[in-house]
């Protein structure tokens, strides 16, 4: 008999198919749905987390509901240069935080998130940032991020001739 109660636990290399898996899902249900780009993204996304999760930079935890894969979340794990508020330069991005459908308002997202924050913090890695999809914003937002000034720029978009 399987255990209907959740079960978190850290993801494995063998575990590299069902993160991918659930990769897609996430981007297919923000809209991105175009096959040949998601096929380019779990191809990229395989290469990725074979080195990654491997050498520890990149890390990633699954929660499992009665025998199913349920939920995901990855983190990476950033050094930059000292800054006034960041010292060390060390940071978690969070990211592929997902839950299927069938799984949602059980919790399952907000342990991911607290696993991570708590081994963030046990690292003394002083700051973690995300991207926030709608959907995920209340989460973060009750879990005390906030918005901050960040801007971002599509490369293939910038004109090198355009006056600034």
């Amino acid at each position: 008999m399987t255990n209907p109660e959740p079960f978190l636990r850290a993801a494995e290399m063998a575990d590299i198919p069902v993160l991918i898996e659930l990769r897609l899902a996430m981007f297919q249900s923000m809209g991105c749905c175009d096959p040949n780009i998601l096929a380019e993204v779990a191809a990229a996304s395989e290469t990725y987390m074979n080195a990654h999760l491997a050498d520890g930079r990149f890390r990633a935890w699954l929660v499992e509901v009665d025998g199913q894969i349920a939920a995901t979340g990855g983190l990476i794990l950033r050094e930059a240069p000292p800054a006034y508020h960041n010292l060390s330069g060390r940071e978690g991005y969070i990211m592929g935080i997902y839950t299927r459908p069938e799984f949602r308002h059980r919790g399952l997202a907000t342990a991911i998130m607290k696993r991570i924050l708590v081994l963030l913090q046990e690292e003394g890695i002083p700051r973690a940032t995300l991207r926030a999809s709608q959907e995920g914003r209340l989460l973060y937002e009750k879990m005390g991020f906030e918005q901050t000034s960040e801007m971002k720029l599509e490369l293939e978009d910038f004109d090198p001739e355009k006056p600034g």
